[in-house]
């Protein structure tokens, strides 16, 4: 994701030709890595039998949303300018780095609330322990 960030560099120091091919290429590159990491996190994240379904929902949405933005880019630049462009692409950078913070920040809350729970005890086993009853043996 950190990509997006020179690719938008690249943009702002200048509107030459190879400005555009360098940017291009930087953002192709952001763009291939990131759809490739959220696919793969996607696929390790819903229950068994959902699979498809939810890589479909995933694949319109994103490809929808890439669609949104291309065909909206060009009434955006000829109505607002170059500057506004790219001030919204650091503004939809700086909204998807939070994100992705925040959801770092929750998952290592929840892998160290993980490890609390299921640190071994003086016995060797978690530190919740629930005792094991024998079937019939001095029970009601």
């Amino acid at each position: 994701v950190m990509l997006f960030v020179p690719a938008i560099a690249i943009f702002a120091v200048g509107d030459g030709i190879d400005n555009f091919w360098i940017g291009m290429f930087v953002l192709g590159l952001a763009w291939n890595f990131t759809f490739t990491a959220s696919t793969v996190m996607l696929a390790s994240n819903y229950r068994e039998g959902e699979g498809e379904r939810v890589q479909g929902i995933n694949d319109f949405i994103i490809f929808f949303s890439a669609g949104i933005a291309a065909f909206s880019s060009g009434y955006f630049y000829d109505y607002f300018g170059w500057t506004a462009v790219l001030l919204f692409a650091s503004g939809c950078e700086l909204v998807l780095a939070g994100l992705i913070f925040a959801a770092w920040t929750r998952r290592e809350e929840a892998d160290a609330q993980q490890l609390l729970t299921h640190a071994p005890s003086a016995s060797g086993h978690g530190a919740i322990e629930t005792p094991e009853k024998e079937e019939g043996a001095g029970g009601l």
